[in-house]
């Protein structure tokens, strides 16, 4: 390849790199909101710096390439060219009033003293990185040299003032979150943090602790629990208010903590909030009262050996039947008589509310009937002829497929009360929402043979696999081979090009949907599950050949059981 066709290339190649990094910088900027929550703007993030990093390759190669071919003479100016012009892709977070001093300093370095930009271009990029006040404050200046000076100097004066920063720092200070439990050493760590961060920023701006050390010795002991501040003083040698001294306390003092609590229990290690809600639920009030119980026999009975209770055939105030609700051998017509003569509620069976007003209703079947009920009494599940628009529920499924030789039945059921939540995720195919599961114990990507018909996609080319069951022979089948295009039903940018194996049937198992309860818990962490419940049909599998492009780096502990794992679907 010839020099010029190389300089082309290259020239363009950078177009799209600045582009990119104008792309992510306003990406960073873009406030979290309703519409774009934290992990969809991580996801985008997270596909943005994948391009990132093709475009580093790219220029690497290409300026490799370039320095083949170039004259001797010419070596030297290429390769500090390149390496310039690698500087110039700085991503810039703004900040402003009391952190105006990290953002002009970062500023300064990357875009301000770069020889290699006009101040034209300066003053773009200083655009784009300013927000809010800042950047309506500058929002009236046309983009030429002269305004890019006057800019800055408009900025210095007004958020670069130094007494505002000293201000907003001692601010901080008194306003540090009082913790009152030496047990509750998360938040003993955040305070500490909070005050290194704020004596060290005032350190930069050339005011030394001696100047406030009077003022803030109290304030901060007074923040901390009762039993470090009389550590503290016990072992003071004088009356001296040296904050450095205190400062190197506390953080001796967190550290023993943390020690202490790593090698003993690991429930010992909780905030302070879930120390009070654990003594709420051990308090006596939460005990059997002594009255309910006519001797010692009787009690031991009746925590070791709990009824079984169907709400159907719940008679005369009791309920000590042989069977739960699932099971119960009462018609769909006798169930919902006998909810209406206890004159319960339709979804969550409880008492003292209608279905209107129930609380619960994340319990409500996904048939989609305008009437709220229960899958337990829904006409939709026990009507024995579906429609073809309506999915077979997995029950039926399971009762019409013959059991062979080289099946199995992958069941998320341990026994009648737990669940097993497998890696399930909601994807769409040319705007048709398809439900996948991942399997690492599977090392092909396999596709209903119905979904494929749905989408009329032919296939591409024919292979040979050796299916393996648990605990039987392989044997060799061929499956047609098909290419597809996933992407996320939250962010079309997320997507993956797959090479899936047609089969007419993944699972005869009931894959469970997440509850309404667990659905709160990912809300409440910041959480979107990538299954949103509108089928119980796996349509998709994805073996280990596709599961590092899918799956991502972090995994999040919902519960003692549950763990959660990022993916680009969710």
């Amino acid at each position: 390849m010839d020099l010029e066709r190389l300089k082309t290339k290259q020239s363009t190649v950078r177009s799209l790199f600045t582009k990119l990094v104008t792309k992510i910088n306003a990406n960073i900027e873009t406030p979290v909101n309703e519409e774009i929550n934290r992990e969809i703007k991580l996801e985008i993030l997270q596909g943005l710096k994948c391009q990132l990093v093709e475009k580093i390759k790219d220029l690497k190669e290409l300026d490799f390439d370039i320095e083949k071919v170039v004259d001797i003479s010419d070596l030297e100016k290429e390769i500090m060219d390149s390496e310039k012009y690698r500087e110039t892709g700085t991503i810039v977070r703004s900040k402003l009033d009391s952190e105006w001093l990290d953002f002009h300093n970062s500023f300064e370095i990357a875009i301000h003293k770069n020889d290699t930009l006009s101040k034209i271009e300066k003053f773009t990029y200083l655009k784009s990185y300013l927000r809010g006040a800042a950047s309506t404050a500058i929002s009236g200046f046309a983009l030429t040299n002269e305004n890019y000076d006057s800019a800055i100097q408009l900025l210095q004066d007004r958020f670069g003032r130094k007494e505002l920063a000293i201000n907003a720092h001692m601010t901080k200070l008194i306003q540090l979150e009082t913790v009152k439990s030496v047990n509750n050493v998360p938040a003993l760590r955040k305070l500490y943090d909070n005050i290194e961060v704020q004596v060290r920023s005032l350190q930069s701006l050339g005011i030394r602790t001696e100047t406030y050390s009077n003022f803030l010795f109290p304030v901060i002991l007074q923040k901390v629990p009762l039993k470090i501040n009389i550590l503290y003083n016990r072992q003071r040698k004088c009356d001296a208010t040296d904050i450095n001294c205190l400062i190197c306390f506390l953080k001796q003092e967190i550290q023993s903590c943390e020690t202490a609590f790593s090698m003993s229990n690991s429930n010992s290690f909780a905030s302070e909030p879930n120390r009070r809600q654990t003594l709420k639920m051990h308090s006596p009030q939460n005990y059997p009262n002594k009255s309910n119980f006519n001797s010692s026999h009787a009690m031991v009975t009746h925590h070791s050996q709990p009824q079984i209770k169907c709400v159907f055939c719940f008679k005369n105030n009791k309920s000590d039947t042989t069977h739960i609700s699932e099971d119960c051998p009462l018609d769909l017509e006798q169930r919902k008589n006998a909810i209406k003569l206890l004159k319960k509620c339709f979804i969550c069976f409880g008492n003292f509310h209608i279905t209107r007003n129930c609380k619960k209703k994340y319990l409500a079947c996904k048939c989609r009937f305008e009437f709220h009920h229960n899958k337990l009494i829904c006409e939709f599940l026990s009507t024995p002829n579906k429609t073809k628009n309506q999915p077979l529920s997995c029950e039926d499924e399971h009762d019409k497929q013959p059991e062979s030789e080289g099946q199995t039945t992958l069941s998320t059921l341990v026994d009648r009360n737990d669940l097993i939540f497998l890696q399930i995720f909601v994807a769409q195919i040319n705007s048709i929402k398809i439900r996948g599961l991942i399997d690492t114990g599977s090392s092909k990507l396999f596709v209903l043979k119905r979904v494929v018909d749905l989408l009329q996609l032919k296939s591409s080319s024919t292979e040979e696999l050796i299916i393996y069951a648990f605990g039987l022979e392989g044997r060799k089948q061929s499956f047609d081979i098909v290419k597809l295009k996933l992407q996320s039903i939250f962010n079309s940018i997320l997507s993956i090009d797959i090479r899936a194996a047609v089969t007419d049937k993944i699972t005869h198992g009931r894959i469970s949907v997440p509850s309404g309860f667990v659905a709160k818990i990912a809300l409440k962490k910041g959480l979107i599950l990538a299954d949103d419940g509108f089928s119980t049909e796996i349509d998709l599998l994805i073996g280990s050949d596709f599961i590092c492009e899918i799956l991502g780096d972090r995994n999040l502990k919902i519960s003692k059981r549950l763990m959660a794992t990022n993916s680009i679907f969710g």
